[in-house]
């Protein structure tokens, strides 16, 4: 590994062990109240009293968000309690969400209250997985890719054996006589995350504006079928995204390879392949080139860089790939 390799790895290292450690606080926390929303739907219940109920308001530099503040009296067994929370993981937001909920429980209403039969004085009123723990997994999808995805990198920086070996095999896409290379597919996991990811994305904005944090369960529930179907369609597909070197296009009607290079401006380079001589390897660096050799209209011989890898092994299997594909001999 050289020494830029290594501070690649070490920034890595840092960056994604920073992020992992402020995204898993907030999926323990997510996750610890989910379970015991569940839970809750298991406790037995009780008649009780709504005894305050108001809205608190808390203003911070960038926005001011709204929490619910109530207590209700019940008893179990003969003995009184006095219960202050509404339900495991209720989160303070800036939408009008806590005001309907302090609407709901005006003082003096009559409510049912969930407790914990081995400990009575734990209580809550509402119990079960509501629209705002399914946002709230939206909202934290995107930076669980992310964190995922990073360390993938890292494993990936640390073991080149591995990477090697996961990595996607040269691919044909097409029928007939016109056939698209792709010398490094992206796995198909890249594709359906970057879905997932997107879709996560999106949603939370076309979520909150109409529906708020606590969005109506059904809403919710939709919007997440759609996002994993969509991802799960992707994953079944066979992707076309080209994670590295240029786009090649045989098209044996024409009797042409036309290399493609994706840049600033779109350049193409139309190749008979009668005039193909050579698909080899050269050394460049610590690197090796795959190179298509050719001779051009004034009989000139010509080398195009086709892709460029770290590994000699697979330099060579690519360029035996390609000239397969454009059905030279093999070499």
């Amino acid at each position: 590994m050289s020494k830029n390799e290594k501070g690649g790895l070490l920034f890595a290292l840092v960056f994604v062990g920073f992020w992992s450690l402020i995204t898993l606080i907030f999926d323990v926390i997510l996750v610890v109240n989910a379970i015991r929303q569940v839970q809750a739907e298991g406790y037995p219940t009780t008649l009780g009293s709504i005894t305050h109920s108001e809205v608190t308001v808390h203003h911070g530099d960038d926005s001011t968000t709204y929490g619910v503040d109530v207590k209700y009296d019940y008893e179990v067994d003969g003995r009184a309690y006095e219960g202050t929370r509404y339900r495991y993981g209720q989160w303070k937001s800036s939408d009008n969400s806590a005001k309907k909920i302090v609407d709901s429980l005006p003082v003096g209403t009559e409510v049912d209250v969930f407790y914990n039969p081995t400990d009575p004085g734990d209580s809550v009123l509402k119990a079960g997985i509501e629209g705002s723990d399914l946002f709230l997994t939206l909202f934290l999808t995107p930076f669980n890719l992310i964190m995922v995805g990073g360390w993938v990198t890292i494993v990936m920086m640390l073991f080149p054996g591995l990477a090697k070996r996961l990595r996607s095999q040269p691919r044909a896409l097409g029928r007939g006589a016109r056939r698209r290379l792709i010398l490094q597919p992206a796995s198909r996991l890249i594709p359906a995350a970057a879905v997932l990811g997107a879709g996560a994305f999106v949603s939370i904005f076309l979520v909150a504006f109409p529906f708020g944090f606590n969005p109506p369960t059904v809403v919710i529930k939709t919007v997440w079928g759609t996002i994993l179907g969509l991802a799960t369609a992707t994953l079944l597909w066979r992707p076309r995204i080209t994670m590295a070197g240029k786009r090649l296009i045989v098209d044996e009607f024409d009797g042409t390879l036309a290399v493609i290079t994706r840049n600033q401006r779109q350049k193409q380079v139309l190749v008979p392949l009668r005039s193909i001589s050579n698909v080899k390897t050269v050394p460049a660096g610590y690197k090796y080139d795959v190179q298509l050799v050719y001779t051009d209209d004034d009989s000139k011989e010509r080398h195009e860089t086709l892709i460029t890898v770290d590994d000699a092994d697979r330099a060579e299997d690519l360029a035996r790939w390609v000239e397969e594909q454009v059905f030279l001999s093999v070499r």
